[in-house]
């Protein structure tokens, strides 16, 4: 549908339970909204928003991120597995490609497929708060913030010290942290590890997660230099996740990333991104394990069983497993200043995405020889991606309004304009009404175009999808309800 109108009228209410004394005067816990080029206080804000903070992270009972977005209404997650094992996050009914997850304000949505978006290398306790925002945000945060997104910001050290925790359950479930928070100099540095395992609950449910996060700072007066690496390694049966025909299956992930960030000024701010992302997945039909099957020649072999699939002439042979490579690199830049005109916000984003598969993409003439497999990656395809962006807010009175666009440009898909409108009215201290129109694109994944499945068929040829959408509504703010 080229255009989608969406008429939403919505009342969130959020309660926080802590224990407070009351006085005579009540000061609101203040969010900042941090995009990449333009961060925003929460109550400004014309949209639909939610902000989890460290401390309902620390208060909740649960083990991985996408447990803790369940939570929330207006996320929908549908989890494959336990413990974080894999997730897909929609918002306002959209698809799993059609969210944005940022971390630290850096867009790492995967360019393979959706299922990957939130195999990102950030455990739990090294999130300072997360950012939800409903509806279309490509003019703040570029392409493929199409129905929604979110952004994980991760925090810093705060006091030198060792931290360790260690819990352990049912079906030789074991998780095991371990974080260490120190200064060398006048650089700050965080380092911590995760692990978790589990034989799983039923038959080809087990998972093997490994996590490692560094992040360090440096900041002297208004600079501020920030490095982030990470690392996951992720190994779980699949039980059915994609078909119940096959309850076989095996999937292993591996995931690095790095990120080197610049931040100065006080009345005119800067801020500029570099960052890397490379991910590795392996997916197998039919689970390659002595325990399982076992290759034998060209086929794979578990007792009596031949992996592959019947056929009126007989079996037709399992020819192997998929694997895939991708990577994005990019850099970003954003200024944002105050004028009698209201805060001014622009931004500009480069960024490449690569793809390299036994199954995804176009046909290589060179080959590349998978690591650990007796394999190639025999396709591959690359796309570039740039896009600039500006916005601006006015606040008079209780009157706010905030407009701009971005420009996006990709080498495949050409050059797409996306302008936007929010506008809020505060009627008193604790109700706002809202109305906003904003125009998002969503740029095809690689399974979108170069996927052959018995229910898929590959369409090289797809071009982006986009909408226009508008809401209306109003929040409610009084003490700690929201």
């Amino acid at each position: 549908m080229k255009h989608l109108y969406i008429f939403l009228f919505s009342l969130l209410f959020i309660f926080s339970v802590d224990a407070q004394t009351l006085d005579d005067t009540i000061v609101l816990q203040q969010h900042e909204i941090i995009s990449p080029s333009n961060p925003v206080e929460f109550r400004q804000i014309s949209r639909t928003v939610q902000v989890i903070s460290r401390n309902e992270i620390q208060k909740s009972t649960v083990n991985s991120i996408d447990e803790l977005l369940k939570i929330y209404g207006g996320v929908d997650i549908r989890s494959r597995g336990a413990m974080g094992v894999q997730s897909d996050i929609s918002m306002r009914a959209g698809g799993f490609d059609q969210g944005l997850i940022m971390v630290n304000g850096i867009s790492l949505n995967d360019p393979q497929t959706g299922h990957h978006n939130l195999n990102q290398a950030i455990d739990l306790d090294d999130i300072e708060k997360i950012e939800i925002f409903d509806g279309p945000g490509t003019r703040w945060f570029g392409a493929n913030a199409f129905s929604g997104g979110l952004n994980i910001i991760t925090n810093q050290y705060s006091n030198k010290g060792l931290s360790v925790s260690i819990s352990g359950g049912q079906y030789a479930y074991m998780a095991a942290r371990l974080a260490y928070s120190y200064k060398v100099g006048h650089v700050s540095n965080k380092t911590s590890a995760f692990v978790k395992r589990s034989d799983g609950y039923m038959r080809n449910t087990d998972f093997n997660i490994v996590n490692f996060n560094h992040n360090s700072s440096f900041k002297k007066r208004t600079n501020l230099v920030n490095l982030n690496v990470g690392i996951l390694d992720k190994g779980f049966g699949a039980n059915s996740f994609y078909t119940s025909k096959y309850p076989d299956q095996y999937e292993h992930i591996r995931t690095y990333f790095s990120s080197l960030s610049y931040e100065t000024g006080s009345k005119i701010k800067f801020k500029s991104n570099v960052y890397w992302r490379r991910n590795y997945d392996r997916f197998e039909l039919f689970r390659e394990d002595k325990n399982w099957y076992v290759k034998q020649g060209d086929v794979y072999i578990n007792g009596s069983d031949t992996a592959g699939f019947p056929t009126p002439s007989g079996i037709y042979p399992y020819a192997g497993h998929n694997y895939h490579r991708t990577d994005i690199a990019g850099v970003d830049a954003g200024i944002n200043f105050e004028s009698i005109l209201g805060k001014t916000a622009l931004g500009v984003n480069y960024k490449t995405e690569r793809i390299v598969s036994n199954v995804l993409g176009e046909s290589m003439n060179d080959t590349i020889f998978i690591e650990g497999s007796d394999g190639f990656y025999t396709k591959s395809k690359n796309r570039n991606n740039i896009s600039f962006s500006a916005n601006q807010l006015y606040i008079k009175n209780n009157f706010s309004i905030s407009a701009g666009f971005s420009v996006f440009h990709n080498n495949d898909f050409g050059t797409h304009f996306s302008p936007g409108i929010d506008m809020g009215y505060f009627i008193n201290e604790h109700l706002k009404v809202f109305a906003s129109a904003n125009k998002a694109i969503r740029i095809p994944t690689f399974t979108d175009l170069y996927y052959q499945g018995p229910t898929n068929t590959p369409n090289p040829d797809l071009k982006p999808e986009t909408s226009i959408s508008t809401e209306a509504g109003f929040k409610f703010f009084y003490r700690n309800i929201n």
